[in-house]
């Protein structure tokens, strides 16, 4: 594509929608207009701004498509393990007296990650025979996609969404609709989780609304700093980090991490899961 006309077109989305996708890489944004321009039928980039320019709602289907949504229960298993075995009993014993914990999963699409930390933390302090309604827990999951974010609070999952989960976990915090082969977070799991429409790179705002009052014990945004730039990356790190308590951890997909220079008071906490610590001060 001819680079002047994508940077206009990407422009054009930033002042129609408000969501700024010019410092995405370029192979990822390339894929995703191609896939408009073959599917509405336009001969090449130029007649698809003149079909934008003639259909307004193109531009949410644009930026739908943009978004990247690949997403399913306990995804990588062994990140939860990690979290079940290492973050939680270390948040919960540091916030043992107010017992208050805040999780910001950043990125969510439709909240598949942001149910399975709600399920994660419920099912470890059922373990430790606790009751989970004396713990004070919020669950924040993002996206800049309304559509995704409503199929998010809908709560409601094919089969394949659910094809990692153990059965346990799956008879104990799901429901089963025969009628629809669908799964139905329980109440209690959801009753944990806000799901919010956020811009991580929105130049304003550096966390969700309900964070900016209460920082973050927990941060996920995982697989998202691979679409983007390398200043990009920096600066979204840079917001994660500033809103993460001391002592919080930050999770990062594998192919993804935090560079050195930006290393000064984070730590690799484990490797393989790729958790990040934030000094404790």
């Amino acid at each position: 594509m001819n680079e002047d006309h994508l940077q206009e077109l990407l422009t054009n989305v930033w002042q129609e929608t408000g969501y700024d996708f010019r410092g995405y890489r370029r192979a990822t944004i390339e894929r995703r207009i191609a896939k408009r321009i073959t599917l509405l039928g336009a001969k090449d980039l130029a007649d698809y701004r003149r079909i934008l320019g003639m259909r307004p709602d193109e531009y949410r289907h644009l930026v739908s498509d943009l978004t990247i949504k690949v997403s399913r229960f306990f995804r990588n298993p062994y990140v939860f393990e990690a979290i079940d075995l290492l973050v939680w009993p270390d948040l919960l014993k540091a916030r043992k007296q107010s017992k208050h914990l805040r999780i910001w999963s950043a990125g969510c699409a439709h909240g598949e990650e942001t149910y399975s930390l709600a399920i994660s933390i419920l099912d470890h302090i059922r373990r430790k025979k606790k009751p989970p309604k004396d713990y004070d827990i919020t669950i924040m999951g993002t996206d800049i996609d309304e559509e995704a974010l409503a199929r998010a609070k809908a709560g409601r999952y094919g089969v394949s969404a659910v094809a990692e989960v153990k059965k346990r976990l799956l008879d104990a915090y799901f429901i089963y609709d025969p009628l629809t082969a669908t799964y139905c977070v329980i109440p209690e799991a959801r009753d944990l989780v806000a799901f919010v429409e956020h811009d991580i790179l929105a130049p304003a705002i550096i966390s969700p609304p309900c964070g900016i009052v209460t920082n973050y014990d927990l941060i996920l945004c995982r697989n998202l700093l691979i679409y983007l730039s390398y200043s990009l990356q920096e600066k979204v790190l840079s917001r994660l980090l500033r809103v993460l308590n001391p002592g919080g951890y930050l999770i990062l997909g594998k192919s993804e991490a935090v560079p050195p220079q930006m290393a000064n008071g984070v730590q690799v906490y484990d490797k393989r899961a790729n958790i990040y610590q934030k000094a404790k001060g």
